[in-house]
């Protein structure tokens, strides 16, 4: 038996040996799936006069307890739930305490990333779904029951916080951001007037390759793992590949990003079954190593092209600011900066800003576009619009490089009004104190 059940209680049963050593014989019988099968097996143990035998699976029930009643001698153990009896003591792996974490971790996911929160939904719901055929087929119990005790957790946990925060996010429109929710088929290859890009397969064998058919071949054999995966797996791609889940249509990425996790397995799992099929074959070595080429090539290139690459986030007067930022100002200081992604302020020396790049912000409907404006304006008037600095309690006025591309600034009037604190040894950089005598320092007292 090649299954990852069946291999959990091998692994038992080594430990019992290797603990105890000769003290304690075992044996072990592979693919006993029939009743003849088991029958044989327990005459086996029997005619070697072992004084307890084990069965897996509560398929093995009904042989199991023939035995008991023929072999009184030897006590019999069933890994089943609610199937004991007076002859077969049943057992089963206390999953509890497990499934009550699991459903802790995943409740708590649509206040930390509502993406991840989705996906695991939609996984979970495939597997639920598969458990339910399962049980319909096997009237195993316990398949089901996990499963319920698992997502009623997670409903407990998630739907204040769903109900608070992304409803009313997700169903609601404004001008600016629309709807997050639309009908949208096939993802970015859509050009948005009822036609495509590429055909359809064409689109993602050209952007996953090989894996994308190694899948789909792996999906026409009867093999339940690759099944219960796929069940999960292509929930989540058939939600995301119909449904835009937020207005910028790209980030559904993130949902498939976990279809193709989940889907590399069977993937991976079938190339290796070819591979032994091909045995024999002289030139499935060349075959092979061509596949992991092919696998593997893009991604490579990819990370070739990072190692390579130019990309500054921080240079030396940005580091010599944060430093100068975090050794003398005080830890909650309000810094006026613009709305640069990679700001040094906050980034680096961890202070506070009036305003941050609305990247994500404007995506659940938050708007900065007044703070902005205010901004911009106390930069390119700073003498008539000081009133600026009272309303956000700002102490210190960073002007960089960031802030001369974006914004017209007023540099002749910052010098006449604030002292300069820092400048940094390029001069690239200069930071303005809001000086005590302003209007500004009224907002302390």
């Amino acid at each position: 038996e090649l299954s990852r059940w069946c291999y959990s209680h091998e692994l038992g049963r080594s430990e019992l040996m290797r603990r105890f050593g000769g003290a304690v014989d075992t044996l072990r019988f592979d693919s006993c799936r029939t009743d003849e099968q088991i029958r044989k097996a327990v005459e086996a143990a029997a005619a070697d006069e072992d004084i307890m035998v084990f069965t897996t699976s509560s398929n093995q029930m009904q042989e199991t307890l023939r035995s008991a009643i023929r072999y009184p001698q030897i006590r019999f153990f069933n890994c089943s739930v609610n199937l004991s009896h007076k002859a077969v003591q049943a057992y089963y792996p206390r999953m509890y305490g497990v499934k009550f974490l699991l459903g802790a971790l995943a409740g708590g996911l649509p206040m930390v990333h509502t993406h991840s929160f989705l996906a695991l939904f939609f996984v979970s719901l495939g597997f639920l779904l598969y458990a339910s055929v399962r049980y319909v087929r096997s009237r195993s119990p316990q398949r089901l029951f996990y499963w319920l005790l698992y997502g009623g957790i997670v409903c407990v946990l998630a739907v204040p916080q769903l109900l608070t925060w992304t409803f009313h996010q997700a169903f609601s429109s404004s001008e600016s951001t629309g709807s997050f929710l639309s009908l949208t088929f096939n993802w970015v290859n859509n050009q948005g007037n009822g036609t495509l890009k590429d055909g359809y397969f064409w689109f993602y064998l050209k952007n996953i390759g090989l894996p994308f058919l190694l899948l789909l071949l792996s999906l026409l054999e009867k093999k339940p793992s690759r099944r219960f995966l796929a069940c999960g797996a292509f929930l989540i791609f058939i939600f995301a590949e119909f449904i835009r889940f937020q207005p910028n249509i790209y980030d559904n990425n993130k949902l498939f990003y976990v279809w193709y996790m989940l889907m590399a397995i069977p993937a991976a799992d079938y190339a290796l079954a070819l591979f032994d099929r091909l045995k024999g074959l002289r030139s499935r070595w060349a075959v092979a190593v061509l596949s992991v080429f092919v696998f593997f090539a893009s991604g490579s290139l990819s990370i070739a092209r990072e190692c390579v690459s130019s990309y500054q986030l921080y240079g030396a007067d940005e580091a010599e600011a944060a430093r100068y930022i975090e050794e003398n100002t005080e830890e909650h200081s309000v810094f006026l900066t613009w709305t640069e992604h990679l700001n040094p302020v906050s980034s680096l020396a961890g202070r506070t800003i009036v305003c941050g790049p609305d990247l994500w912000l404007y995506y659940h409907g938050f708007q900065t576009g007044e703070r902005q404006s205010e901004i911009a304006a106390f930069y390119a008037d700073p003498e008539n619009h000081q009133e600026v600095l009272n309303k956000y309690h700002v102490s210190y006025i960073m002007v960089g490089p960031y802030e001369r591309s974006g914004l017209i600034i007023d540099t002749d009037s910052l010098d006449t009004l604030y002292p300069v604190v820092f400048t940094s040894e390029n001069e690239s950089i200069r930071i303005y104190q809001v000086h005590p005598s302003q209007e500004v320092i009224s907002v302390y007292e």
